[in-house]
């Protein structure tokens, strides 16, 4: 006898593909920061060991993540969207700050 599989919800596909962007933005985000941070004369080591952790623990849960588990998805969506709010929040505010200088 097989088991019976899980239903499939229409909506499921676009939350699940947003959350995996949401991770893979937030890789993105580390990466750069690690090598603004990489290129400074004096490296922050702390930083730079936050930045690698951060970016591990994207890789994992990326792949742990299960288009199935609409809990974890919905959970990834809103803790990596505010992450991706708050540091869209601070490029604006440095456009805002450069604008204003020029």
């Amino acid at each position: 006898m097989t088991e019976p599989q899980p239903q499939w919800m229409p909506d499921q596909d676009v939350a699940y593909d947003g959350a995996r962007d949401s991770i893979n933005y937030v890789v993105g985000m580390c990466s750069a920061a690690l090598d603004e941070e990489e290129r400074k004369e004096a490296p922050n080591p702390d930083r730079l060991a936050f930045l690698h952790l951060r970016m591990r623990q994207c890789a994992e849960l990326h792949s742990a993540l299960s288009f199935y588990d609409g809990a974890s998805v919905a959970d990834v969506r809103r803790d990596f969207g505010a992450i991706i709010r708050a540091d869209r929040a601070e490029w604006d505010q440095k456009k805002q700050a450069v604008a204003l200088d020029a």
